[in-house]
């Protein structure tokens, strides 16, 4: 899970089984959907928020952005908020459920637990829309779920986690995959672990395995 998008790639005895090769072919076969930590507008997710007891419909305008939700519920990695808010305002709690209420039609007047109660929502929305992929898709290729093993990466790998403990799912970082040196991990931070870069190394490591053995002398980092 990246900022914009979820990308779903079995792997099934070290053979990757993927159909799309584009986004118009993955977003076909159910391999690519398009909501991530950060840049999904909330309309795209819900149509309806919760407050104080109704569910309230949402105006079809790109007031707040998944970002704001999960700054508010805590989950939002500090190396992954990099885009601009919608109204190009502070990247706060304050301001984010500012964001969200407009979603609503209303002015946030200090309802932290309110907005923490629809930022739930989005989140929740936001799982299910994923997790409906990933069940489809799993009982594809396996049939049952229960011996897979999901290996998270991008900045949004807390939600896949999330994702694997909800179906009782082994989960595996990227990171376990990878030997990084002392040396790496002493000046390395949170925005480049293998995890959040996992895309990049695999792209590397494809570059190197395609390499003939003469040209293959550089360190992947």
């Amino acid at each position: 899970i990246g900022s914009t998008t979820t990308d779903i790639i079995c792997i099934h005895h070290g053979e990757v089984r993927t159909q799309g090769v584009d986004d118009f072919t993955r977003l076909k076969y159910h391999e690519l959907v398009y909501t991530g930590l950060v840049r999904t507008p909330i309309a795209a997710l819900v149509g309806s928020l919760p407050y104080a007891g109704d569910k309230i419909p949402v105006v079809a305008e790109t007031f707040a952005t998944v970002a704001d939700a999960h700054r508010i519920l805590g989950n939002m990695p500090a190396h992954a908020d990099l885009y601009p808010t919608a109204d190009g305002e502070a990247k706060s709690v304050v301001a984010s459920a500012r964001r969200l209420f407009r979603m609503i039609g209303r002015d946030y007047e200090g309802e932290i637990d309110q907005a923490r109660l629809m930022a739930a929502h989005v989140q929740e929305c936001q799982l299910q829309s994923i997790n409906r992929v990933i069940e489809e898709r799993l009982r594809e290729m396996y049939g049952n779920m229960p011996d897979t093993v999901v290996v998270g990466m991008g900045c949004g790998a807390g939600l896949v986690e999330l994702l694997a403990q909800r179906n009782r799912l082994n989960y595996r970082a990227f990171d376990s995959f990878i030997e990084t040196s002392e040396e790496f991990a002493k000046q390395s931070d949170d925005s480049i672990s293998p995890s959040v870069c996992g895309p990049a190394i695999a792209v590397a490591f494809e570059y190197a395995r395609r390499l003939k053995p003469e040209e293959a002398g550089f360190c992947v980092n």
